[in-house]
C-alpha cells in the first residue's frame, strides 16, 4: 500500500534539522546545465505511474554536485521515504515517485555529500538526544510500528537528521537556544522574575554587557526586541521573545548556507507520464 500522510509527517519531523528551503521548481524552466540549483524535466518514455519490481532500478532523475553526476533510481527514492514496502499495491507494483519526491531525495543527497566532506559524524549519545528533541522518545521500534515504517529506514532518517543538526551547529554563528519554560498559569506570563532575566542574559552571550548592565550594541536584534531590559528581572514573554529572535537568526543563517549549497547543484527530474 501507499505510505500514509502520517508517515510522511513523521519523516518530515525527523529531518526538521535540515530546514531545507525549497529552491526553484519542477517547471522545466532551467536547462540541465544551469547552475542555479533548479530542476529540469526530461522524458524517460516509461509512460506509467507504477512499475514492477524488475523496474525499480530505473533512473528517475539525476543530480550534479562538485562536478559529479549521480543518477537517482526509483528504488532509492522509495526506500528513502517510508520504506519500499509502503509503496507496493495488491498487484505487487510500486508507485512511481513524484517529482517532489525526487527533488527532496536529490537535495538530501547533496547535503549528505556536504556532511561527508565536512567529516560530520555523531555518536550514540548525540543521536539519542536528537531523538528526544524531535520525537520525544528513543523507542524507534514503536514509532515505526505506529506509522507502518521500516525500522532500519527510520534509523537512517534519524541519523541523517542528527548529522544535519550537527552541521547546522557548526556553520551558524548563533547557537539555537532552548525555549524558556513557561509558567504553569498563563496569568503569570507577564510577571517579571530574576530567573527569566538570567535566562535572557545566558542566551544573549556577548550581546549583553554584564559590567554596564545594558546591551552591548543598542542596534542589535535583541536590544531592539527588548529595549527596556535591565538585566535584573524579566517576564516569560520577554524570555520567549528573546528566544524567538535568536532562533530566527539561526534559521536565517542555516537557510542561507543551504541555499548556497543548492546554488552549486543541478537536479534533473525525469517525467513519467501516465
Amino acid at each position: 500500500m501507499r505510505t500514509s500522510k502520517k508517515a510522511f509527517a513523521v519523516c518530515a519531523a525527523l529531518v526538521m534539522a535540515l530546514a531545507l528551503p525549497a529552491v526553484g521548481g519542477c517547471s522545466g524552466a532551467a536547462d540541465a546545465g544551469s547552475a542555479d540549483g533548479t530542476a529540469t524535466l526530461a522524458d524517460t518514455g516509461l509512460g506509467k505511474t507504477t512499475v514492477t519490481e524488475d523496474e525499480l532500478d530505473t533512473a528517475i532523475g539525476a543530480y550534479v554536485y562538485n562536478g559529479k553526476t549521480q543518477e537517482v533510481t526509483i528504488r532509492e527514492v522509495l526506500e528513502a521515504g517510508a520504506g519500499l514496502e509502503s509503496y507496493v499495491d495488491e498487484d505487487g507494483n510500486y508507485a512511481v515517485p513524484t517529482a517532489d519526491d525526487v527533488l527532496d531525495y536529490s537535495r538530501d543527497q547533496v547535503i549528505i555529500a556536504v556532511m561527508d566532506e565536512e567529516g560530520i559524524e555523531v555518536d550514540d549519545a548525540y543521536i539519542e538526544q536528537y531523538e528526544m528533541d524531535y520525537l520525544g522518545t528513543t523507542d524507534l521500534e514503536s514509532i515505526a510500528e505506529l506509522y507502518s515504517m521500516d525500522v532500519e529506514q527510520l534509523e537512517y532518517l534519524v541519523n541523517m537528521g542528527a548529522r544535519a543538526n550537527a552541521l547546522k551547529e557548526q556553520v551558524v554563528s548563533v547557537q539555537d537556544p532552548d525555549k524558556p519554560t513557561a509558567p504553569e498559569s498563563e496569568d503569570d506570563y507577564s510577571t517579571a522574575t530574576e530567573e527569566y532575566a538570567q535566562y535572557i542574559i545566558e542566551i544573549a552571550g556577548d550581546e549583553w554587557d554584564a559590567e554596564g548592565g545594558t546591551w552591548a550594541d543598542a542596534s542589535g536584534d535583541l536590544a531592539a526586541q527588548l529595549p527596556s531590559f535591565d538585566g535584573k528581572t524579566a517576564s516569560y514573554e520577554d524570555a520567549y521573545n528573546a528566544w524567538y529572535v535568536l532562533a530566527s537568526q539561526v534559521q536565517t543563517e542555516w537557510a542561507e548556507y543551504i541555499n548556497g549549497i543548492y546554488s552549486e547543484a543541478q537536479i534533473v527530474v525525469y517525467t513519467l507520464a501516465s
